[in-house]
């Protein structure tokens, strides 16, 4: 069998072509490198494998800059509902691999990061031609559930406005995405402790609230989603959805 070497670059597949641009880069041959990885650039729109092996290697290559710079800009473009490419699956993981190598990078937390545990909230949920659902906490329910457990301000933000920002931000992201039947699911601290005691789980771990979910979606049903524009706002503001959450996904 043939090795890389013997191969013509655009005659392997891309994982092997993404770790060739890693080996020119490497041995110092920067210049040629860089063409190839830009050859493969395209493929972050398409391929749900190639934010995994295309950061990678340009990690493993250090340039780990390039690739936050291409992930921010495939996701802007595919949460944006610009590419015809804009699959559920793809976004999905756009926004893990740049998390993941913002943590490396020591970079800190952005709306992207927020829409990547959003995400990844939903991601135990139903395949995303059945449906997704969104675990959402009214501002009584926000204050008690923060108060009580402040480490899950890592999924759920740090205050009550970004939250719901965050939820909004999320779902208009799925629906751009192509995902149909949208909905929300209410959360209730109450009915997490009693959900955990039932279950003998603990009602901080985050694990805990994935699973809260998941039953209360079974429980309740989950809203549809969106509501119209005119319509009351989802979040239970009072204010019509135009004037509340709506615009929240588009800031």
């Amino acid at each position: 069998m043939p090795s890389d070497a013997t191969i013509a670059p655009d005659q392997m597949d891309n994982p092997a072509r993404a770790r060739h641009a890693e080996r020119l880069v490497t041995s110092g041959s920067a210049e040629e490198g860089r063409r190839e990885f830009e050859a493969l650039r395209p493929e972050l729109l398409r391929d749900p494998g190639a934010p995994a092996y295309l950061t990678e290697a340009l990690c493993a290559c250090g340039l780990g800059t390039v690739a936050e710079e291409w992930l921010t800009e495939a996701v802007t473009t595919i949460a944006g509902g610009v590419s015809d490419a804009g699959r559920a699956e793809q976004l999905f993981e756009l926004v893990r691999e740049r998390h993941r190598v913002r943590e490396e990078l020591d970079l800190g937390h952005d709306d992207l990061d927020d829409l990547y545990h959003e995400m990844e909230a939903a991601a135990g949920g139903p395949d995303p031609q059945e449906g997704r659902a969104m675990l959402f906490w009214p501002a009584p329910e926000f204050t008690r559930l923060i108060a009580r457990w402040p480490e899950r301000a890592d999924i759920y933000n740090p205050d009550w406005d970004r939250h719901r920002e965050g939820v909004e931000r999320a779902l208009s992201a799925w629906s751009d995405a192509g995902v149909v039947h949208l909905g929300l699911i209410v959360g209730s601290v109450d009915a997490l402790e009693a959900f955990a005691a039932a279950e003998g789980l603990d009602p901080a771990a985050q694990d805990t609230h994935a699973a809260y979910a998941d039953e209360a979606a079974d429980a309740q049903g989950a809203a549809e989603w969106p509501p119209q524009r005119n319509a009351a706002c989802w979040c239970g503001s009072g204010t019509k959805y135009k004037k509340c959450c709506l615009p929240r996904a588009r800031g």
